[in-house]
C-alpha cells in the first residue's frame, strides 16, 4: 500500500500506520473499516477490555483457521466482540510446540549409520539445522524475547494459561496475562 486513500477523497502520502483518534461516536471504527477494506490494509482495535484468560490448545492448522475466521467476522461485524489475539496466541503456539517436536523427531532419527541420534550435537552432525534455527526462530520466542527485552522486573510465560511474573529485589509475584499490574 503506497497511499492510504480515505472515503471522502484525501490521500494520506506513504505506508506507515495510520492512527484515529477522537471521542466515542463519532465513527472511527466505521472509519477504520472502510480504511482497511479499501487500502488492502489491516485494522487493530484498541480496546480496553482485551482479556487472555486461557488459550486453546489446537493444531496449527485447526488454530490458523480459527484466526482467518476471526479476522473475517471482524471484516463483516466489526461492532462485535473478537478473539482474535486469544487465536492468534493459539496459532502461535502450536507453531512453536510442532517446530519443538519436529526438531526432537530429527534429533531421534537414525544417522548415516542407523543409529538413533540421541543429543542435539549428533543431530547437528548428522544434517539437522542448528537449534537456533528450529527452535528459538518462533514467533513465540521472539515475542517473548521482546516483552522480557522491554518489560524490566517482568518476564512473560505464554503458555495455555498464559502468565507474568514480577520480580522486584527477591520477591516474585506470578499474576495472570488478563490482570493489570498494580
Amino acid at each position: 500500500m503506497t497511499d492510504i486513500k480515505f472515503p471522502s477523497g484525501p490521500a494520506v502520502p506513504g505506508d506507515h500506520p495510520l492512527v484515529v483518534i477522537g471521542p466515542n461516536g463519532v465513527g472511527k471504527t466505521r472509519l477504520g473499516v472502510n480504511l482497511s477494506q479499501s487500502n488492502g490494509g489491516e485494522r487493530i482495535a484498541a480496546l480496553r477490555n482485551v482479556e487472555i484468560p486461557d488459550i486453546p490448545l489446537q493444531r496449527f492448522s485447526q488454530a490458523s483457521q480459527q484466526v482467518q475466521s476471526a479476522l473475517s467476522q471482524l471484516i463483516s461485524q466489526h461492532w462485535r466482540q473478537s478473539y482474535e489475539l486469544q487465536n492468534l496466541l493459539s496459532e502461535i503456539l502450536a507453531e512453536d510446540r510442532e517446530k519443538a517436536v519436529a526438531f526432537r523427531e530429527r534429533a531421534l532419527a537414525a544417522d548415516g549409520a542407523g543409529k538413533p541420534v540421541d543429543s542435539i550435537a549428533k543431530a547437528n552432525e548428522a544434517g539437522a539445522k542448528p537449534a537456533e534455527d528450529v527452535l528459538v526462530d518462533t514467533r513465540l520466542r521472539k515475542i517473548v524475547g521482546l516483552w522480557n527485552r522491554h518489560f524490566p522486573n517482568r518476564s512473560i510465560k505464554i503458555d495455555y494459561e498464559p502468565v507474568v511474573e514480577r520480580t522486584i529485589g527477591a520477591q516474585t509475584t506470578q499474576y495472570p496475562i488478563a490482570q493489570r499490574n498494580q
